[in-house]
């Protein structure tokens, strides 16, 4: 069994906790290259596998890419990066409490779950997921299979279960899960060059949610 970090927004760690999210796609790297070929339509090629064009990607291959280059494998516990914050201080009933903080009664303020926390005086604002040390991680997961698709590709049940919501087209009609996570792709990776128009490669890990721990 592994560990492996894994960064998840505000929005998505509720998803999760609220069991709407078991599903997260995360962009290859590099992107599978398209190759022309005078016998077919052509072939996509990445680090050295090969799969037709138009055509699933076999199963062998497939499993051969996520043993030897996928960035989590079935099985894998997934520990969740989030913004955080040490728990300098706690709003309680609109009281300022401190609470413990150090090695012996470490303490911390997730973000997620108040975004309007008042940081208190000693601290200096919400520290970025990147930077949450294993020690102040909640959340665990645990992958229970990861394949290779095409962002496009992604059905109504998938984007349902990657925790996007349906967006309001009108005051009384609702979008679809896949609008709603066409969104949600676009906020997160357009201005990274892999935009939905761009349809990349991605990975699509699915997980369960194995363990809350409150710090």
């Amino acid at each position: 069994m592994r560990e492996r970090p894994i960064l998840f927004s505000g929005e998505m760690v509720r998803a999760i906790l609220a069991g709407n999210k078991t599903h997260t796609r995360r962009v290859m790297k590099p992107q599978p290259l398209f190759v022309k070929q005078r016998s077919c339509i052509g072939i996509w090629t990445w680090k050295g596998y090969e799969w037709k064009y138009g055509e699933r990607i076999h199963d062998e291959i497939l499993t051969a890419m996520i043993k030897n280059y996928g960035p989590y494998i079935q099985g894998d516990r997934l520990w969740l990066r989030e913004t955080w914050l040490p728990h300098d201080a706690k709003r309680i009933e609109d009281k300022v409490v401190f609470l413990p903080s150090g090695p012996s009664g470490e303490k911390f303020v997730y973000k997620a779950d108040d975004p309007d926390y008042d940081y208190g005086p000693f601290s200096k604002g919400w520290r970025p997921s990147i930077h949450m040390p294993r020690a102040a991680s909640r959340i665990t997961l645990e992958v229970d299979c990861v394949r290779v698709e095409r962002v496009n590709d992604i059905t109504e049940d998938d984007a349902k279960a990657e925790g996007a919501e349906r967006q309001k087209i009108t005051p009384t009609m609702l979008g679809t899960h896949r609008d709603g996570f066409v969104e949600l792709w676009n906020s997160i990776n357009a201005k990274r060059g892999y935009g939905w128009d761009d349809n990349p490669w991605t990975w699509v890990v699915e997980f369960k949610l194995l363990e809350v721990n409150q710090k």
